[in-house]
């Protein structure tokens, strides 16, 4: 199960999805990944503005946007909670496994 908490002005909502990712969650996932990897190889505050609209744009259509729009996530979703729980769900879709670490990485001799 996925949550993302959000306060607007009037209410605070938790948006829940208890469904696998779908294709289209894939595609939005593989964009944010895309963007972040040019975000980490050039200083632009351009990019920096594309991954945030991504991550926002990837949470809308992941939890549905119940009415909300980009500004209500920017500003409702919390800093450190929000986020990490954004990723989480970009992280899964993606497939990775939290668990995964670097172990076996590393060709055998």
């Amino acid at each position: 199960m996925y949550q993302l908490h959000v306060k607007t002005k009037t209410k605070e909502l938790v948006l829940t999805r208890e469904e696998a990712p779908a294709l289209e969650n894939l595609l939005d996932a593989l964009k944010v990944q895309r963007i972040d990897i040019q975000r980490n190889e050039s200083d632009s505050e351009k990019l920096q503005k594309d991954w945030m609209n991504a991550l926002v744009d990837f949470a809308l259509r992941f939890w549905g946007s119940n009415g909300l729009t980009k500004k209500d996530v920017l500003a409702g979703v919390s800093a450190v909670d929000g986020y990490n729980e954004i990723m989480a769900a970009v992280v899964a879709t993606l497939g990775y496994d939290d668990n995964d670490d670097d172990e076996g990485d590393d060709p055998k001799e």
